[in-house]
């Protein structure tokens, strides 16, 4: 087995901290539930001080976690299928377990809509994800992965056969 680069050390942290980051953000995003501020309108229920700091989390976090994931696409197609299958599975729970608990704030079917579509979603490419590893670091791959770099070969021009008297 090959020593794990840094690289890769760095994007799997950094995939994980924005993955705890986005579901604690909507942990707490759905304890709120539906709610306004500011604006010209009178909301008929406002939002408790720092749900936008919650909302940010949210953000700051999906996009921690998938640049995270392309870049762990790049290692290998098994690492970003275990990173894509974590980010559904762990949603998909996240959202079960807010409306088998009674967190979410007054939209039930929200839970019971995605927690098991996104179990699905994940489920599936996180078994092949975790297979895939496990093949890998038995045996590492021949070439690296490239995948990515598909669609710049098929756009480039074909050279043309060079005349061998010149």
């Amino acid at each position: 087995m090959e020593d794990m680069k840094p690289g890769t050390i760095i994007a799997n942290v950094l995939a994980l901290a924005g993955l705890a980051a986005l579901v604690y953000g909507i942990w707490e995003v759905l304890a709120v539930g539906t709610c306004a501020s500011g604006g010209p309108y009178v909301s008929g229920r406002p939002c408790p001080d720092g749900t936008g700091l919650k909302i940010g989390l949210v953000v700051a976090g999906s996009f921690v976690t998938i640049l995270s994931m392309i870049a762990a696409s790049f290692r290998s197609m098994s690492a970003g299928a275990f990173w894509f299958g974590t980010l559904f599975s762990t949603l998909g729970a996240t959202f079960l377990i807010g409306v088998l608990t009674d967190h979410i704030n007054g939209a039930d079917s929200v839970g019971w809509t995605l927690g098991p579509l996104f179990l699905l979603m994940g489920l599936v490419p996180l078994i092949g994800g975790l297979r895939g590893l496990v093949g890998e670091w038995r045996e590492p791959p021949v070439a690296p992965f490239t995948g990515p770099y598909v669609a710049g070969a098929a756009l480039q021009q074909p050279s043309l056969p060079q005349d061998p008297r010149e």
